[in-house]
């Protein structure tokens, strides 16, 4: 962007969305022929919002190709499409005026909390995507400022010791609070609740100060190397393993099915062909 200017921004943009598009409509088919294949043999979930597209595949196809129609798994693609639109005008914006940036980012999404409805922004249907963009921007921006001003002097060492322990010591809050039922990681997803914020945070710290450092960290590293590849094939592995553990629900296949998918993801991100992305200049840490 620096280089060759907001156009060509714009550009590598599109066709980025072009990618998740393609990559939706994929996932979109595999799964409903999947759950169509499912159901024909008895295998049915409970309270399965995806039994509405059985029930007129046409509408609900012509729907889900404008994004109309986007339950479960699916309800991140427009919203990460509509963001990834907005990177290169935010990129600009926080390079001249960084304070200004994050000033607004921070107002729309404490707005939207504020007045104690998100749908006032954007509405849930349960069909629809329901991520509310107007909070998860905040994210983006909070990402784009961290990487140009702060990261540089919190990768030094003495620094990401004490935010680690910081990070731990948030994670182990938050599980004490959903074990009381203080707490639904769930109910704060849509609209990206602050507990859902401090939750992101704490798990980007730990990934930086522990990847790379732990043995056979690699293994999760090439996961996200390949994320659009795992979110796709976990998200259609999420939807078979549910469909057996309701036609099996023996407390094996509850524990076998989720671990042996995730075992399976972290080998097909492993062994996936690789794409020669330019290493970016290293970053010394201040001391």
């Amino acid at each position: 962007l620096e280089e060759h200017g907001w156009l060509a921004g714009q550009h590598k943009a599109l066709l980025r969305c072009w990618t998740l598009y393609r990559a939706y409509l994929a996932m979109f088919a595999l799964t409903m022929l999947t759950v169509y294949i499912c159901f024909q043999h008895g295998l049915r979930q409970p309270a399965n919002i995806l039994e509405a597209f059985l029930k007129s595949p046409p509408t609900y196809l012509l729907r889900a190709v404008y994004f109309s129609y986007c339950p479960t798994f699916f309800s991140i693609f427009p919203l990460y499409c509509m963001l990834v639109l907005a990177v290169p005008t935010l990129m600009v914006s926080v390079k001249r005026w960084p304070f200004a940036t994050l000033a607004g980012s921070v107002c729309l999404y404490g707005l939207t909390h504020w007045l104690h409805r998100p749908q006032v922004f954007w509405r849930t249907t349960g069909e629809a995507w329901d991520f509310d963009p107007a909070s998860w921007q905040l994210l983006f921006v909070a990402g784009m400022l961290a990487t140009r001003f702060a990261w540089p002097r919190l990768i030094n060492p003495r620094w990401m010791r004490r935010l680690a322990l910081v990070a731990v010591s948030s994670i182990a809050v938050l599980c004490l609070l959903h074990l009381y039922g203080r707490y639904s990681p769930g109910a704060y997803k849509v609209h990206l609740g602050p507990a859902r914020v401090v939750n992101f945070a704490a798990w980007l710290v730990l990934a930086q100060a522990w990847l790379g450092r732990v043995p056979r960290s690699r293994w999760l590293l090439a996961c996200g190397r390949n994320s659009l590849l795992v979110f796709c094939l976990g998200s259609w592995l999420a939807v078979v393993t549910s469909l057996l553990i309701s036609a099996f629900p023996a407390a094996w296949s509850q524990g076998l099915l989720p671990v042996g998918g995730v075992a399976l993801l972290i080998a097909l991100a492993r062994f996936a062909p690789q794409k020669s992305v330019p290493r970016p200049p290293r970053v010394e840490p201040v001391r």
